[in-house]
């Protein structure tokens, strides 16, 4: 592996990762779970707008799948606790624009190596940045970990990192920007089921017509992509 491929490595994981998802980590200590959704609602139009600078136009049912499928998250976490702060609002919007300003990267500037080994070379290098950001801002390792935090580990191993971060960078090397980003649009539906079936919640039906406008949105997405959209 030579330098500058490790430079890249170290750039798309530093923003994706450190900025990302240290970012949101942050914010979610002062501010609502839904003002989070929100945000990372945004997320494929901030990418399309920094694509834009790259010369990559959108194709119009990109543009509007986009936008039906940030109304529909939009209506999804009506009711959903929107508290928030200054630190917090500034630590989300940073964390958004990192993430889709490396994965803009990574796709038009600094491509990394396809397949487990580049993948694992991102996530390594952006977990040394969020060490570093960790051990600037004070936060030391506690031992022996509790079962909850040890559960809450083991779980973003499996599907946070093996599972969605991989597939996410897959996507990102394989489809367009926009099908890759609508993620955005269906985590919060997934999050809905998940809550039916292992919390036992129930489902009012304006929460399955909000779930219908999410995936008319990503539909649009799809098709644009089956039409022979880039």
């Amino acid at each position: 592996m030579n330098s500058n491929t490790v430079k890249r490595f170290a750039m798309v994981g530093a923003l994706m990762l450190g900025g990302g998802m240290g970012g949101t980590a942050t914010a979610e200590q002062t501010i609502g779970s839904g003002l989070i959704v929100a945000f990372i609602g945004i997320n494929p139009m901030v990418t399309t707008a920094i694509n834009r600078l790259f010369g990559v136009r959108p194709h119009r049912l990109e543009i509007i799948g986009t936008l039906v499928g940030f109304a529909g998250v939009l209506l999804l976490v009506q009711g959903a606790e929107f508290r928030s702060s200054p630190a917090g609002l500034f630590a989300q919007s940073a964390a958004v624009f990192c993430w889709a300003l490396g994965s803009v990267l990574s796709q038009r500037r600094l491509p990394v190596a396809s397949g487990a080994m580049g993948y694992a070379s991102e996530m390594l290098c952006g977990g040394v940045v969020l060490l570093a950001l960790a051990a600037i801002t004070g936060e030391s390792p506690h031992w022996p970990p509790t079962v909850l935090a040890l559960g809450a580990w083991i779980y973003l191993i499996v599907f946070g990192s093996l599972v969605a971060f991989n597939a996410y960078m897959f996507l990102l090397a394989r489809t367009s920007m926009a099908v890759a980003t609508s993620y955005a649009f269906v985590n919060p539906i997934i999050a809905l089921f998940l809550g039916v079936f292992l919390g036992g919640e129930s489902v009012t039906g304006y929460e399955w017509f909000a779930s219908g406008v999410v995936l008319a949105g990503v539909a649009l997405l799809l098709w644009q992509r089956r039409r022979g959209g880039p």
